[in-house]
């Protein structure tokens, strides 16, 4: 049910939802007050929602500090790889395996860290996050691709049952005290996602040390660009910030960090 409600709730959390609301009621309301305050608030929305200076504001106090390779200059015994980074298609009764537009990075970070030798294995974990549609294991369906890359089967843990963050940490710890008790490991996921992530894998009881990717932050010598440039992609970006938000609160109720 948890899981279901999650799902449910990821839709209404979407900001273009609310401003597409606002402006469905506003014209479909016939008080005029009623119909000049609702849509005034989509306006308003919709403003500050792609304001770019505000978005990086925000995102900049969320997302951890860059972690520098020199400062992980150790051999891990496990980089952990948390799903999140495909998009994975069927069409025309062929499955493919994608690299997602935001995300993938996730995935190019870890490959980078394993060939610099920085982690001896890497345990993909991941699998359906999906309420309705295509249900599949990501993590079992990278794996192909990442040895068409080179990794060896011996370098490659698959853990293809979880459905969320918790499930990532619970299944990963399980896997790896069955492996080699006491493992150093490396967290590789999203900057984002990351102070979510890092709370259930210490909630679960894996010591972890992260190292966070695909930030949304970024830096910028053009302030005046920033304030009054408007970005619609800061809209889908904000969805990702609310659904992080919304994650940890809700973790935090049900007692996952």
């Amino acid at each position: 049910m948890f899981f279901i409600i999650s799902k449910i709730l990821a839709f209404c959390i979407k900001p273009i939802v609310w401003i597409l609301s606002c402006f469905l009621f506003a014209f479909f309301i016939r008080n005029e007050r009623r119909k000049r305050t609702i849509f005034l608030c989509g306006l308003i929305l919709m403003i500050l929602l792609t304001n770019d200076a505000f978005f990086q504001f925000i995102v900049k106090w969320w997302e951890p500090q860059v972690v520098k390779l020199k400062r992980t200059e150790k051999e891990y015994d496990f980089i952990i790889l948390l799903g999140g980074y495909s998009d994975f298609q069927t069409a025309m009764g062929k499955s493919e395996f994608q690299i997602g537009i935001k995300g993938g990075n996730r995935l190019i970070t870890a490959l980078k860290l394993y060939k610099k030798g920085i982690g001896k294995k890497i345990l993909l974990t991941g699998g359906s996050g999906k309420l309705l549609g295509d249900k599949y294991g990501e993590a079992e369906y990278v794996a192909p691709f990442l040895k068409t890359l080179g990794i060896p089967d011996s370098a490659l843990i698959i853990e293809n049952k979880s459905r969320n963050t918790w499930e990532n940490a619970v299944f990963s710890k399980n896997i790896i005290d069955s492996i080699q008790k006491n493992a150093s490991c490396l967290l590789v996921t999203s900057a984002l996602h990351m102070p979510r992530s890092k709370a259930c894998f210490d909630k679960a009881g894996l010591a972890t040390t992260i190292y966070p990717t695909d930030y949304y932050a970024r830096k910028s010598d053009n302030l005046l660009k920033l304030l009054i440039e408007p970005s619609s992609s800061n809209l889908f970006a904000w969805e990702a910030v609310l659904h992080e938000w919304i994650g940890v609160i809700t973790y935090k109720l049900k007692g996952y960090n």
